[in-house]
């Protein structure tokens, strides 16, 4: 299943519009780390290479949107990328492999985050949730 660019737009219009409320970004934040357990553990291991507490929680956010685009695309509650997912997404070039699968999403991060870690392990996140769709 692609996420289209429209996918994408909605999520990043949503999130414009309701960074003003005080627990969006918390809520959404703590969504993600409760459902997608593997991939927070995942980017809290690279804690120190993004730049501490503060760089997990800007990629958990980026990877919580990329998570509200695939639910838009499917029309179901995303799948939960696992660890067999992560490690099959981590076996390549995970940005050239979400360029290639999920255009939308890869623009996306490359759009709207600058830190080079941080989107490095935003694409490993969207590789491994596009095998995680894949699985459905």
């Amino acid at each position: 299943m692609k996420i289209e660019n429209e996918h994408m737009a909605a999520v990043v219009a949503e999130a414009s519009k309701r960074m003003a409320e005080p627990d969006y970004s918390a809520t959404l934040v703590g969504e993600f780390v409760q459902d997608q357990m593997a991939l927070t553990q995942y980017i809290t291991a690279h804690e120190n290479e993004i730049g501490g507490a503060e760089g997990v929680i800007s990629v958990v956010f980026h990877a919580a949107l990329l998570v509200r685009a695939i639910e838009k695309a499917i029309e179901l509650p995303c799948p939960i990328a696992g660890f067999e997912d992560l490690d099959q997404a981590a076996k390549g070039d995970a940005s050239k492999v979400l360029k290639k699968s999920q255009p939308a999403m890869h623009e996306f991060i490359m759009s709207n985050v600058e830190n080079a870690d941080h989107q490095r392990l935003l694409c490993l996140a969207g590789v491994a949730m596009t095998i995680a769709i894949s699985e459905l």
